[in-house]
């Protein structure tokens, strides 16, 4: 049939699937001739015709593209085409929601058709919903109600179908008979016995219990008298993701009422009147039936057809057209806006709730009033992304959305001259100069009925420089967004600080869609870059930008990017993150520091040489001297200076307030920019001030006392001091000289807080500054060489401590004497690397001299010889002497808390060593309570992640296993291992013995495929640092036999158990409980080989009936 004048289609029907539109367009009484042209832009496909004397214009969504976004795009196309329609129908197929217990008797090929409730329009799209926990959902935005036209047939057509029931089947048979074909492409009925209903009682099948919803699963329906479909009348839940998941189906018809779910019809509500009728063709669980679809399609047309037979076509006239009732709508408008795909977008959810908490159109205030918010915070944190992403998620929330871009006032404008070409006809446009379509644009944005617009007013960075203000219109209606480094200038609006991605997972994330490489989650260098970038979007962008450009690891780039941070400033700009670059994003903000406050811009570049966390007055206060820099001693000598240089930092958002602490911080990332870009040259006179400011604030009295918690917060900026980029100006002798002190209380701050490599780095400097000042054989440079041993220790260089033990006592004794309490200190310290090297006769010759020298010098009360007493007693516990151990750690407790104290670190350290020989005794129970006391002792004066607090866990581990708590134990080996790591690092010989006690209790937990792999790990590294003759070797060497044991592989067990058995004799001897518990293990693997079956090994460690010493090597 030839087609109509383009302005008498009335009625607009939009289809998702081409199924559908074969549906739909079977259902024209005749079609029309296409037109040969529309607007520009208008890429939809129409299909023209008449059903009941109106005509009608069909579109379907491109193939394969989907959702709400995709539905308005063609329906907004629609109208601008087709400038006649009044009102439009979705049509289509969708997933019902029955609810028999409510007598909501959904099947397959049923229709629903949206209908308000009172509550909803209709339509409500769930996915815009804020999780209350519990549960509960918070629907954010509302959807407009249908046309009144289509309310009162919807009414009219319902109430005669009360009475004479529906003709669908009618007009099925009609198509039918014009369209033969139809029915061998799946448009009938395909039987009642392919629609099975699955039972969504989920968690009753979960526990096994019986379930009285359903028979085997299957839900028992009674049948129907007839296979003609039925129509519900109701609430549709739209979401942009396919539904397949029966708790959340039934969710949606608790929650909302709802009858159907499918991923259009949102889309369309806001932008588009209409009615949308669903064909029933799944129940949206993960039983997927595509048998039902094309018959699904075309009962939702039947019903359709009858529905515009209701419809008087006088009355449609009489209806405003679309195009005026959505005539102030104008859609996502991001054209100039930075280009950042969908999939380049990760976390945020605090701040996207936040955001809508404020921003989101409420039915109850509509209009009311005008929702301002600025998103603040440093340049490439991120604020741009997360307004656009916002923008793009609850775009069906506004009639239209507008990115302008606020840099400077110019650029402003013109993004404003943009607006007009969207909002404002061209005739209007070409009538008004640039300042009259200026307040064209605010009239527009002003007008009564437009109340539902989005402006995001991006990159107001410079409000020094003009007001934004006078820019928004002048109406208590629409939504503001705002972004800019300055949010505190941004007065009296809500505010959402901008921060770092706070969820690895996210950092992970981004760097693996960048980058372009898989498996990044296992990767543990791309953790580890994760973590030092900290969660900072756009060195994260910049990062995986660059690794998809280069085949270099994440590791490599890691380590590259500490070298040389500007290894990214040759990156090109990403389309999201236009005009800057990681080097770049912060510049702009110091030069308007600079201008604006040149104390504050001095200090951010003098704080690249501490460390970026905790930063406060007195921190600078006390590094004050004479000869220092003018803007240093204003800063440093006046708490309101001070506060006013940090207050315009903080405005600029490169520097954060920690209210908690009362001191600031500075991002990891934008700490690498203070030093290699405002420092590109390291000035020598700042290091050494920053290294005044730390030292002073230590101090040189409390050498001894570094360890405890209030040092803490200096160890960061101690640490900073050996960075490699001030090894030149840290080296410069004429200005360390004046500083050994001082800088030797820093190294042995490093070492007391187990930053042992740092510590090691910075007594090296002072060791070759004593020598050069005094001397190799001074007996200063012999107490630093000494400290540097101890290091060495800490750090399981056990050969290196002890050529430096050797060393200094061969010094000490020349110059002090053989009796010399400094003298006996190195020999002291030499008996503990022979205990750590297994080498136990030699230590207890060292021990035994120290102690009867300090005893004759000192007395019997003295802390050194209490000290003594404590390593003896130490020695004898390993040497599997308990009762002689037992005997000197109390006398070693007694005189340590009369002494020291109840609670100082010597004392606890006593007391943990005593308790360790309690439990070597079986007494479990005095041995767990000294532990927990040692515990908090330690947790109390070093702080939670204190080694010493790490490893006292270590040991109430051990005696949760030995005491079959298993759950216990576990969760404090995990804790255990985790802290070490993180304080440690994977490598270090502590963390590699941690393993072993937590693959013992994988194996109590029958865990050994656990446990295997952690043996292994252990054994090689103790091999490694200790040597295969070392005591801990055998140890556990006899725990893999015991796990060989109890898989049943005897022959593998009995080689192990032997190996063990020697290396136990030979370093401990025959007689010690260690080899007599692996002699033991040889009885019990011999009995069960013999006897097999009348004895079982026991995972515990025990024979079913006889009470066993314990059977496995635990690490203290």
């Amino acid at each position: 049939m030839p087609r109509r004048p383009i302005e008498e289609y009335q009625v607009g029907w939009v289809c998702a699937l081409p199924k559908e539109l074969t549906a739909a367009r079977a259902m024209l009484d005749e079609e029309h001739e296409p037109y040969s042209s529309q607007v520009p832009h208008d890429n939809n496909s129409y299909v023209l015709g008449r059903i009941h004397g109106h005509n009608v214009v069909m579109a379907c969504l491109p193939a394969g593209v989907y959702g709400t976004v995709s539905a308005a795009t063609v329906a907004s196309n629609m109208r601008r085409t087709f400038t006649g329609i009044r009102f439009g129908l979705m049509v289509g197929i969708g997933g019902g929601i029955p609810n028999p217990d409510q007598g909501i008797d959904i099947r397959l090929g049923d229709v629903v058709v949206s209908h308000p409730d009172g509550t909803h329009s209709g339509v409500v799209q769930y996915d815009l919903r804020k999780n209350l926990g519990d549960g509960v959902f918070e629907l954010k935005g509302v959807l407009p109600s249908p046309p009144t036209l289509l309310l009162t047939a919807l009414a009219n057509l319902q109430s005669r179908h009360t009475m004479h029931g529906n003709h669908i089947l009618e007009s099925l048979s009609a198509v039918l008979e014009r369209f033969p074909s139809l029915a061998d492409q799946g448009f009938v009925h395909p039987g009642p016995e392919t629609d099975v209903l699955f039972c969504g009682n989920v968690n009753g099948h979960k526990d096994g219990s019986h379930c009285t919803h359903c028979r085997d699963g299957i839900v028992d329906r009674r049948p129907r008298g007839d296979r003609r479909p039925k129509v519900h009348y109701g609430i549709i839940a739209s979401g942009n993701e396919l539904m397949k998941n029966v708790v959340e189906r039934d969710r949606l018809g608790q929650e909302f009422g709802a009858k159907c779910v499918e991923m259009e019809a949102a889309g369309l509500m806001i932008d588009f009147p209409c009615i949308v009728v669903r064909g029933i063709c799944d129940y949206a669980d993960s039983h997927k039936n595509d048998k039902w679809q094309e018959y699904a399609a075309i009962t939702a047309t039947g019903f359709t057809k009858e529905l515009l037979s209701t419809v008087k076509t006088a009355e449609v006239t009489n209806v405003e057209q679309a195009t005026e009732a959505t005539k102030h709508n104008r859609g996502l408008n991001l054209y100039d806006a930075p280009d950042m795909g969908d999939d380049l977008f990760f976390g945020r959810q605090t701040e996207i709730q936040q955001m809508e908490s404020t921003l989101q159109p409420q039915s109850d205030t509509l209009g009311t009033s005008r929702k301002v918010l600025v998103l603040g915070g440093m340049g490439g944190i991120g604020k741009t992304q997360l307004a656009i992403s916002y923008a793009k998620r609850h775009r069906t929330s506004y009639t239209s959305v507008f990115w302008l871009d606020a840099t400077t006032e110019l650029s402003l404008k013109t993004s404003l001259r943009n607006v007009a070409l969207r909002a404002l006809s061209p005739n209007t446009i070409s009538e008004l100069g640039d300042e009259r379509t200026l307040s064209a644009v605010s009239n527009w944005l002003s007008e009564y009925d437009n109340t539902r617009w989005l402006l995001i007013f991006d990159n107001y960075d410079a409000p020094e420089q003009y007001s934004v203000r006078k820019y928004l219109p002048p109406v208590a209606h629409g939504s503001v967004i705002i972004t800019t480094r300055q949010p505190d200038r941004v007065i009296r609006d809500h505010k959402v600080r901008v921060r770092s991605l706070s969820n690895e997972k996210d950092s992970l994330r981004i760097l693996g869609t960048r980058s372009n490489r898989d498996d990044v989650d296992s990767d543990l260098d791309a953790l580890r870059l994760a973590q030092r970038l900290d969660g900072h979007p756009l060195a994260l962008a910049t990062a995986g930008a660059f690794l998809n450009q280069s085949s270099v690891s994440f590791g490599q780039y890691l380590e590259r990017y500490k070298a040389r941070w500007k290894v990214i400033d040759s990156m090109e700009e990403l389309p999201d993150y236009p005009s800057r670059t990681l080097y770049s994003t912060w510049d702009l903000s110091f030069t308007r520091i600079e201008q604006e406050n040149p104390r504050a811009a001095e200090l951010l570049r003098f704080l690249a040489y501490l460390d970026h966390r905790d930063i406060w007055f007195e921190l600078l206060h006390r590094g004050r001297g004479e000869n220092q820099p003018a803007w240093f001693t204003e800063v440093a000598g006046d708490a309101f200076m001070f506060e006013d240089a940090m207050r315009t930092l903080t405005r600029y958002c490169l520097v954060e307030t920690r209210h908690q602490s009362g001191s600031y911080s500075l991002h990891p990332c934008v700490h690498d920019w203070t030093l290699n870009a405002l420092n590109h040259e390291i000035d020598t006179m700042q290091y050494w001030l920053a290294f005044d400011c730390v030292a002073r604030n230590i101090g040189t009295g409390n050498f001894y006392d570094l360890s405890l918690i209030r040092f803490q917060r200096f160890t960061g900026h101690a640490k900073r001091l050996i960075h490699d980029r001030f090894h030149i100006a840290a080296c410069q002798q004429s200005l360390i000289r004046s500083r050994l002190v001082p800088m030797a209380n820093l190294a042995e701050l490093l070492a007391q807080r187990v930053q042992y490599d740092a510590a090691e780095q910075m007594y090296s400097w002072v060791l070759a500054g004593y020598e050069k000042a005094v001397g190799v054989a001074h007996t200063g440079t012999l107490c630093i060489t000494n400290n540097l041993g101890i290091v060495y220790y800490d750090q399981g260089k056990l050969g290196k401590a002890e050529n430096l033990f050797m060393r200094v006592l061969a010094g000490k004794e020349k110059a002090l004497g053989m009796s010399h309490t400094s003298t006996l200190d190195t020999v002291a310290n030499l008996g503990i690397v022979y205990l750590a090297q297994g080498k136990l006769a030699k230590a207890e010759t060292m021990y035994m001299r120290a102690l009867v020298g300090t005893e004759k010098a000192l007395g019997m009360d003295h802390r050194s010889t209490l000290d003594a007493v404590h390593s003896l007693g130490s020695l004898y516990h390993i040497q599997g002497r308990l009762s002689e151990a037992e005997t000197m750690l109390i006398r070693t407790v007694a005189g340590k808390e009369k002494s020291l104290g109840m609670n100082h670190i010597s004392t606890l350290n006593a007391v943990n060593d005593l308790a360790r020989v309690y439990r070597d005794q079986s007494k479990l129970v005095e041995a767990e309570n000294m532990h927990f006391r040692v515990l908090a002792g330690y947790e109390q004066a070093l702080g939670l992640d204190a080694i010493l607090a790490l490893e006292i866990r270590i040991d109430i581990g051990t005696i949760y296993c030995l005491q079959g708590e298993l759950a216990k134990a576990e969760k404090v080996y995990h804790d255990v291992v985790s802290g070490l790591r993180r304080v440690l690092g994977p490598n270090h010989i502590h963390t590699i013995e941690a393993l072993n006690n937590l693959a013992n209790l994988y194996c109590e937990q029958g865990k050994p495929a656990e446990a295997e792999p952690l043996y292994d790990q252990a054994l090689r590294g103790i091999t490694e640092t200790f040597g295969e003759d070392h005591y801990r070797v055998s140890g556990v060497v006899n725990n893999r036999g015991l796990l060989n044991a109890e898989q049943g592989n005897s022959d593998v067990a009995l080689k192990l158990y032997l190996e063990a058995r020697d290396g136990f004799q030979r370093s401990l001897g025959p007689e010690h409980f260690h080899t007599q518990m692996v002699c033991y293990n040889l009885q019990q693997l011999e009995s069960a080989e013999v006897h097999t079956g009348a004895t079982v090994i026991s995972s515990t460690g025990a024979t079913n009936n006889v009470n066993k010493p314990r059977r496995r090597w635990y690490y203290d």
